[in-house]
């Protein structure tokens, strides 16, 4: 696996409230296999600890104005895999919905509650690699109406 560790100050990256920083940075600066803001070799770390990586994609989505859906895969646990689900965080918006959907139309997640995320899960069951597609319809607070739609690859 490589990592990218950020550089301090990097205004791409967000931390959580709370989360400590000092210490991050300064694991990745006794790290010789770390350096911020670059890509590490491929295995270039090793430890006899467990580590917990949690990961976060963000794809902003304009709508109107000030009105915007963010679209995130969450990755907990980087080193299973098990614990990953999709969904967004919305400013401004009144109504929504989302429909993913595979390649032949079956319907795999669908809801009207933007806190209700999709797991990857289809009847119950992990999907195998594949391309998928979304489809989000919705109105913002000032009652303009908006779709969006998307492909989501999805990876064993």
């Amino acid at each position: 696996m490589q990592l990218w560790p950020p550089m301090k100050n990097d205004p791409l990256v967000a931390f959580a409230d709370g989360f400590d920083q000092a210490g991050f940075f300064s694991y990745i600066d006794s790290e010789d296999c770390l350096t911020g803001g670059t890509i590490s070799r491929r295995h270039a770390c090793s430890s006899t600890w467990l580590n917990r990586i949690d990961v976060r994609f963000l794809q902003e989505i304009n709508i109107t104005g000030e009105q915007s859906l963010e679209l995130t895969l969450d990755i907990e646990n980087l080193g299973n895999l098990l614990n990953d689900d999709w969904g967004v965080v919305y400013r401004g918006i009144d109504l929504y919905s989302i429909v993913i959907a595979n390649m032949w139309g079956e319907i795999l997640f669908m809801s009207n509650n933007p806190a209700e995320r999709w797991d990857g899960l289809a009847n119950g069951k992990k999907i195998k690699t594949t391309s998928l597609v979304y489809r989000i319809e919705g109105r913002d607070i000032e009652g303009n109406k908006f779709e969006r739609s998307g492909s989501i690859y999805v990876l064993p």
